[in-house]
């Protein structure tokens, strides 16, 4: 399975990737995030100088938890708005817009002391809004079981994700591993969607570093004429970044990350799902300022009695979005 049908399975379910330990959970974000401009790979032999791709993405998510007994159910909703510019030095500049929108249903259920099971489902539909057409349809689905190995500290977590777009399927193990070895120091990874290490210092300030897979499918709805069977956009992001943080107000957080690209795959798609076309791009710079409402046990009444705060198991949130 290519790099891209990885990263839709990953995208599309991380919100919905829950477990019962006490991590803080995100309610809503609201990001915005910019990749330089690169070089298109591969334009030796079509006698043009240079291809230069830019991208500017939005994205926007809520997510309501209701607690059930034994465990809790997830609902939510996502939008992403995609800007490319590509630029064809001396020869023209093409601008194009995507959209994607999408709903969640998640749920956990706490089986043991130390065992956990997580289901998620979410289907989106994702195009530039020209046409319509069950192609920019995806659904998602998601299963995975964890286990406390040392309480507070260290859970360890696998499973199964898969997307289907296009008539395919796209099965993909996930292993996931929560390392908390300081109360404010947390490591989680989970593969192959990312990882990322954060500190949090005296509830005001996170300071992170990750590293992350991001992915996306846009329905095509006008066509080059000399790509007549085209019907789909893909594309494809391994970047490394830091993070600052800062707690603005009670559950409301500012977030800047900064790093670069390691991996930028474009793909053209026909109706079968084939690929008709692609090309990678040269790594660049990018940067990403998100708004986010997270709670959680950090979130605590700094006037109340500490012998009151009991903070309640709660759904972890999945990696930050981006690049």
């Amino acid at each position: 399975m290519n790099l891209i049908a990885w990263a839709l399975a990953l995208v599309l379910l991380a919100p919905a990737l829950v477990s019962a330990q006490g991590e803080p959970l995100e309610l809503g974000r609201s990001e915005v995030e910019v990749i330089g401009p690169a070089e298109l790979r591969g334009l030796e032999d079509t006698g043009i100088a240079s291809i230069d791709v830019a991208t500017w993405t939005s994205r926007t998510s809520l997510t309501l938890p209701v607690p059930i007994r034994r465990g809790a159910l997830i609902v939510g909703a996502n939008y992403t708005y995609l800007r490319t510019v590509i630029d064809a030095q001396g020869f023209s500049t093409e601008r194009a817009s995507f959209h994607e929108v999408g709903i969640l249903v998640g749920g956990m259920a706490q089986l043991t002391r130390r065992w956990s099971l997580a289901l998620g489902v979410s289907p989106s539909y994702a195009s530039d809004f020209e046409r319509r057409s069950r192609n920019a349809i995806n659904f998602a689905a998601f299963g995975s079981a964890s286990v406390v190995l040392r309480p507070d500290e260290l859970e360890i977590g696998f499973g199964l994700a898969a997307s289907y777009r296009l008539g395919r399927a796209a099965p993909l193990p996930i292993f996931e591993l929560r390392w908390v070895p300081r109360p404010e120091a947390t490591l989680l990874i989970s593969l192959p969607q990312g990882m990322r290490f954060s500190w949090i210092l005296g509830q005001r300030w996170l300071f992170a570093a990750g590293l992350r897979l991001d992915g996306s499918r846009y329905l095509i709805g006008e066509t080059d004429p000399a790509l007549p069977t085209t019907t789909s956009f893909e594309r494809a992001v391994v970047g490394a970044g830091l993070s600052v943080g800062a707690r603005l107000s009670g559950p409301l957080w500012l977030e800047l990350t900064g790093g670069t690209t390691l991996f930028r795959n474009f793909e053209l798609l026909a109706d079968s799902g084939d690929s008709v076309g692609g090309a990678d791009v040269d790594n660049a710079l990018y940067a990403q300022l998100a708004l986010i409402v997270r709670v959680g046990p950090g979130d605590v009444d700094e006037n109340a009695d500490d012998a009151t705060q009991e903070p309640p198991a709660r759904p972890r949130p999945p990696l930050p979005s981006g690049p």
